[in-house]
């Protein structure tokens, strides 16, 4: 497993981008856990951490885009703001090294010849984002995670998104962590706030 050695934790500043109306929820009550098959690493409270790309960078375009609503063709808000806490531990599934693949690959085989002959959940898993969904969850939950990480691509600028570029080649580092209730709301900061544009 590529986590960090027994008794030995690991500390990320994580930079989270949201609606600025949120920040006041957050800061009270703490972060919601995203749940749904589109997420990269499963289902859990997604960061950018300094990584490809700065994480407070990464996090400022996120927020910007994420303001579009492209159903009414408007921004569903004015104002975002990027959050930044700390994150500590030592039960971390890390994608971005040989070690942290090879678990996830073993799992994803495991899974393939599992529900590869069941329709209803194959029509399910296929998709970009949807099996590696589904081996993250999985993992999570077998090996306790408190988190996975990895490099991704993620569409942070406005062409890209409008025009459905897809890319091979990570340009972000993500952290999610697993169980909402891992991330202390006693250290999250607002750090940026600023208007979407």
């Amino acid at each position: 497993m590529s986590c960090a050695s027994a008794g030995a934790y690991k500390l990320f500043a994580c930079y989270h981008g949201t609606d600025a109306s949120c920040a006041p929820i957050i800061l009270k009550s703490g972060f919601r856990k995203s749940i749904g098959i589109d997420h990269w690493y499963g289902d859990g409270v997604y960061f950018f951490i300094d990584g490809i790309m700065g994480g407070e960078a990464a996090a400022i375009s996120w927020a910007k885009l994420q303001a579009w609503d492209s159903s009414k063709r408007v921004n569903s808000y004015d104002r975002y703001t990027v959050l930044i806490t700390l994150f500590e531990s030592q039960s971390i599934l890390d994608l971005r090294d040989a070690e942290g693949l090879t678990v996830f690959n073993q799992m994803r085989q495991k899974l393939l010849s599992r529900y590869l002959s069941i329709p209803s959940v194959r029509k399910q898993i296929s998709g970009s984002n949807k099996l590696d969904h589904y081996v993250c969850t999985e993992l999570g939950k077998l090996m306790e995670l408190d988190a996975i990480l990895g490099n991704c691509y993620i569409k942070l600028d406005r062409d890209s998104r409008i025009k459905q570029i897809n890319s091979r080649v990570p340009n972000v580092t993500v952290i999610c962590v697993c169980d909402e209730s891992k991330v202390d709301i006693e250290v999250v900061e607002v750090l940026h706030e600023g208007d979407v544009e």
